[in-house]
């Protein structure tokens, strides 16, 4: 009988750890809710779109802070660790690369995110600091939204993300800290009505200069209460200290537009001739957020020649030297973050030049309105 309750006694405890084992939740590893961006270009209708047109971000650094009850504090949880999808067949979800991290079982972490390149000089909770970086035409800063006080992947938010594909977890959209301008040239003929004029436009040079070194400091500033939330950099955000200036040229070769008397801008005609359309000038390229005072200096040299009918033509060369780019178009007074400036630059017979630029939001989320400033 003694033997018989040893085993009993023996295959109970067997079965209570069976138990345990089974109850037990597995630890919860960290992942990443990410809007994937197309910095160079106009936003793609899916997150697979971008990956087939390599355009999307490919991976991203994340800094985070741990914050424990008593004597834990506040302790660095994630130091420069860079993130990426997972795998090529799932790029939605998103995940440390190199190693897992786990969900504390008590407390919360604050999620600091960068992308793009220069990087950062200084990275601190609550804020991302790039001091006397570089800004070239390829250049992309982007800084996400600050997460705080998480302690699970969230549910797929679509306010925010506005797409049913993304993987759950830590909330992470991405802001442009550069604006981007471009400059296109369109000849417009249409006050000249006699069709027997031939116009001929040549743009031989133009350059515009812009800062190319300053210092931006991202602050955030924790929402109120105790849930998980996301917060925008401050709106003081800014950038200073600017210097370096330089100048970025035009698109290389001459560019010849040419039209007949009564052609328009908006390729519409008066006499049955096709009109030029806008010609790319100066690339699209990044700059630094400022306000525009007397520092970007727009030049360009043309020619323009004319002829009527059969008779010699006649030409004439023009300059448009160091003119203040505000001069040209004072409806635009800055260049702001996540924005992007297209300058239409209209050159008309025996008129002066014109500036039409047109200004759109960069970031392909937004549902912010184009706004079209008109001359």
């Amino acid at each position: 009988m003694k033997k018989y309750f040893i085993i009993a006694v023996a295959a109970l405890a067997a079965s209570a750890a069976c138990t345990k084992n089974e109850t037990e939740a597995p630890e919860s590893p960290i992942a990443f809710e990410v809007v994937k961006y197309a910095p160079q270009t106009k936003a793609y209708n899916s997150l697979l779109d971008e990956q087939a047109a390599g355009a999307q971000i490919a991976s991203f650094t994340t800094n985070a802070w741990f914050h424990g009850a008593g004597s834990y504090g506040i302790q660095q949880f994630m130091a420069d660790q860079v993130v990426a999808p997972d795998n090529t067949s799932n790029p939605t979800k998103w995940t440390p690369s190199g190693r897992n991290y786990f969900w504390p079982k008590t407390g919360y972490i604050n999620f600091f995110s960068y992308a793009g390149s220069p990087a950062p000089t200084a990275k601190a909770e609550n804020s991302v600091t790039y001091t006397n970086v570089s800004v070239v035409s390829n250049s992309n800063i982007l800084v996400a939204d600050a997460a705080y006080r998480y302690s699970e992947n969230t549910t797929n938010d679509a306010s925010i993300y506005q797409r049913n594909s993304v993987q759950k977890g830590v909330p992470t959209l991405f802001r442009h800290m550069l604006a981007k301008v471009k400059f296109d040239v369109i000849f417009d003929a249409s006050e000249a009505t006699d069709a027997n004029y031939v116009w001929t436009a040549t743009v031989k040079s133009a350059s515009v200069t812009v800062p190319q070194q300053g210092t931006l400091a991202v602050t955030f500033t924790e929402p109120s209460g105790t849930a998980p939330a996301t917060a925008k950099y401050d709106a003081t955000t800014a950038w200073a200290s600017l210097g370096a200036y330089t100048a970025v040229d035009k698109v290389s070769g001459d560019i010849v537009l040419s039209a007949k008397g009564g052609n328009k801008s908006d390729g519409s005609t008066t006499d049955g001739t096709a009109a030029g359309q806008a010609t790319e000038l100066i690339a699209e390229g990044a700059v630094i957020p400022h306000t525009l005072t007397d520092d970007v200096l727009f030049n360009m040299t043309y020619s323009l020649q004319y002829q009527y009918g059969s008779e010699a033509p006649i030409k004439e060369d023009i300059t448009i030297d160091a003119t203040k780019l505000t001069a040209f178009t004072p409806s635009v007074t800055a260049w702001a973050m996540n924005t992007i400036y297209t300058y239409h630059i209209i050159i008309k017979p025996n008129e002066v030049i014109l500036f039409d630029p047109t200004v759109e939001t960069w970031e392909p989320e937004s549902n912010e309105p184009t706004y079209t400033y008109q001359n």
